[in-house]
């Protein structure tokens, strides 16, 4: 277990596990101390339990789960779970890292998270045993030439079995997580600053978010020939402009929150709207799958593509404002470059971008564009394509990375856009962070944005004593001055900083860092 103060712990394979792939089956009768075990963790491996007995209680990305045998439990490499309970169970274990997964059966895992523990039926259950103890037998036979092919050919076979299981339940492709969601969700960090570091602390989080923040060192402004041009100390820098800035890591981020409201607020998981209406003092809503509720009132804080905005705003179109970039984000499990560095390279109208933490590497692809694109927003090879020919003949590290593009199963891309609305609330309906004032990911802020509009919601209801109008009619006069400037500042400033459209405005940011 590598321990981390600044993240979710990650418990990584060890060198006694068959290179890998590992399988064993094992029994408990209880839990006596959970110890590392109670606390929040993730695999740097796909992980597999065949639960054939017993019962366990588990998170999984902080929803709980009550257990029964037979059951199978697969956990992603970045699903955070702790284990909360257990009794009499006998469970078949069996792990593999990306390496010695077929790369048809990668690509099939990501498209089934989120994956909720699975109830097993007769048939399922028998097939897998079956295949578990052949697998098991291969995993005894150590000392055979061809050992390691074996038991990842079967590991793979496994992992085929539970995944036709998991595509013969598959929920409606409308009641799971979207790959941009997931991607979002995964472990893009947050920046906590500005008037947000004053909101956290008021919330009682500022020293756990202190503990877990990520220990950024520098920005290098590299050339074509990997040159630094320029290298800026996060912490100069943050001394010399006299800002405080923490960044961490959204999973981390989000269970803090969680923690703090779980007691007082119902989740409903798997679940989507399909239309509002409002009716005297209450707003009736339709939900997917449930049946129709109503509510006091509404909060949308379903990010840039909301369908709160949608339903009861207008259309995206109405509202959005193309800022003439496309980004992509990519997210590898291991480090490019130093950790707890930025690397920064720009040519006329694009730029590529890595940044590593935690064990891995964010790689960030931006290139500006005169004219919205036509693309199908489900077809993820379809927006590789528009990266790989954009990025085609780009020079420096592009093309390694390019490669680790159209391998990874983590990808993410959309236009740089602003939500530039006339009023955030309607009726017994308000919008709070992107779904409302979308400053775009070029102000670095999306988070932090979010953070400050629930808390000028919050002050304005205390204010007004309660009074939805009133309030809502403070938060749309009182919080549209800050979010006009953080727009304002990322078109006048912040798209030329990311994305410079001419050599001469590269060299001058190369020269003199993000305060040209």
């Amino acid at each position: 277990m590598r321990k981390n103060a600044r993240g979710i712990p990650v418990n990584n394979f060890g060198d006694e596990w068959g290179g890998g792939v590992f399988i064993e089956r094992i029994c408990f009768e209880y839990l006596p101390d959970l110890g590392q075990w109670e606390q929040p963790e993730r695999h740097d491996r796909h992980s597999f339990f065949l639960l054939e007995a017993g019962n366990v209680t588990m998170e999984i990305d902080f929803q709980q789960y009550h257990i029964n045998a037979p059951s199978i439990i697969y956990m992603h490499p970045d699903q955070v779970h702790r284990i909360a309970a257990f009794k009499n169970i006998v469970v078949s274990a069996w792990a593999v890292t990306n390496d010695n997964l077929n790369a048809g059966y990668l690509k099939l895992l990501e498209d089934i998270l989120p994956a909720a523990p699975m109830a097993l039926n007769d048939r399922m259950f028998a097939l897998l045993t079956e295949a578990v103890s052949l697998c098991i037998k291969f995993s005894e036979r150590e000392k055979d030439l061809l050992y390691h092919s074996l038991l990842k050919d079967q590991i793979n076979a496994l992992t085929a079995l539970v995944l036709s299981f998991y595509w013969e339940q598959r929920m409606p492709s409308g009641d799971r997580l979207s790959r941009s969601e997931f991607v979002a969700k995964a472990f893009k960090p947050v920046n906590i600053l500005g008037n947000t570091i004053g909101i956290v602390k008021r919330m009682g989080l500022l020293d756990q978010i202190q503990l877990n923040a990520l220990l950024m060192k520098s920005v290098e402004f590299k050339n074509a020939h990997d040159i630094t041009e320029r290298l800026d100390l996060t912490q100069k820098r943050q001394a010399d402009s006299g800002e405080t800035e923490y960044e961490i890591e959204r999973d981390i981020l989000l269970d803090m929150l969680y923690q703090l409201v779980k007691d007082d607020v119902a989740f409903v998981y798997g679940e989507s709207i399909t239309g509002l209406k409002e009716q005297g003092d209450q707003v009736e809503v339709n939900f997917k799958n449930g049946a129709p509720q109503t509510f006091d009132l509404v909060f949308g804080c379903d990010g840039i593509h909301s369908v709160v905005r949608k339903y009861w705003f207008g259309a995206e179109a109405a509202y959005s404002r193309f800022l003439q970039a496309y980004f992509s984000i990519t997210i590898v499990n291991k480090l490019l470059i130093p950790e707890y560095t930025t690397q920064m390279y720009s040519e006329p109208g694009k730029t590529v971008m890595l940044n590593a933490y935690n064990g891995k590497t964010d790689i960030c692809l931006a290139f500006f564009a005169e004219q919205e694109i036509a693309y199908d927003y489900r077809n993820e090879q379809q927006q590789r394509n528009i990266i790989l020919d954009q990025f085609k003949n780009t020079g420096w590290r592009t093309a390694e990375l390019l490669e680790e593009v159209q391998q990874s199963t983590t990808f993410y891309f959309d236009k740089l856009c602003q939500m530039k609305m006339p009023s955030w609330t309607k009726g017994r309906v308000a919008l709070v962070g992107d779904a409302g004032y979308c400053a775009s990911p070029a102000a670095g802020r999306g988070g932090s944005l979010a953070i400050d509009g629930a808390a000028a919601l919050a002050d304005a209801f205390q204010n007004c004593q309660g009074d939805y109008e009133l309030a809502f009619a403070h938060y749309n006069h009182a919080f549209r001055p800050f979010i006009d400037e953080v727009q304002a500042d990322v078109v006048n400033f912040g798209m030329e900083a990311l994305i410079p459209r001419s050599q001469e405005a590269i060299d001058r940011r190369n020269k003199e860092g993000f305060g040209f």
